[in-house]
């Protein structure tokens, strides 16, 4: 069976359709999105086939970043995965064939297959208010990070923004900020995380 593909045609108009996601008006994204959706399995495909992370990456110089980006997406994977990244942070030397081929299938999952709302409701059961308001604040932060690809900064900032309301996050940040504002503690968190930098001032979380 022969398998579904992009036709050039298709692709130019999936582009146009992508780069309205970015509008500032909810309705004109909404459609877009609907549309882009719509062309894309109308094809037969997923969006799984469109946008597939490499099967591997750069690990002789550069493989101590997938164990720390899988550590702050710890909350996507299983207990045996959570303890292997755990180790492979404090390992010392070059790894081994078998651990390089185990934090590549790590890395693969956690980006393949995820839709950003699907992201966002990961999160939200992390920010239950029975939890501590600083892991709350830290749980919000790496999952912003984890779906820093997954959409436009922007619309990752407002449905990041969205979550925060709902939750409660922005109002008890108040509490944890002293003088400043919950939303802009928020917005912080946002834009640190999609920088995929650390606004904790700790060397792995």
């Amino acid at each position: 069976m022969t398998r579904p593909v992009l036709d050039p045609q298709s692709a130019v108009r999936l582009v146009k359709l992508c780069g309205m996601l970015g509008s500032q008006h909810d309705g004109e994204r909404a459609a877009a999105d609907l549309k882009a959706d719509q062309l894309v399995r109308g094809l037969g495909l997923t969006w799984g086939d469109l946008i597939v992370p490499p099967d591997t990456v750069p690990l002789r110089n550069d493989w101590r970043r997938m164990p720390k980006y899988s550590n702050r997406c710890r909350g996507q994977l299983n207990a045996r995965d959570r303890a292997f990244i755990e180790a492979m942070l404090h390992w010392r030397g070059e790894p081994t064939e078998r651990q390089q081929q185990w934090l590549i299938d790590i890395y693969a999952r956690l980006n393949r297959g995820t839709t950003l709302t699907q992201a966002v409701e990961r999160v939200r059961s992390d920010l239950d208010r029975s939890i501590p308001i600083k892991q709350r604040a830290r749980k919000f932060w790496a999952g912003v990070v984890c779906s820093r690809h997954l959409a436009a900064s922007d619309v990752i900032s407002s449905d990041f923004q969205r979550l925060a309301d709902e939750s409660g996050l922005t109002t008890d940040l108040v509490k944890l900020g002293g003088s400043f504002n919950g939303r802009e503690t928020v917005e912080h968190l946002i834009k640190w995380g999609l920088r995929n930098m650390n606004p904790f001032g700790e060397k792995d979380l």
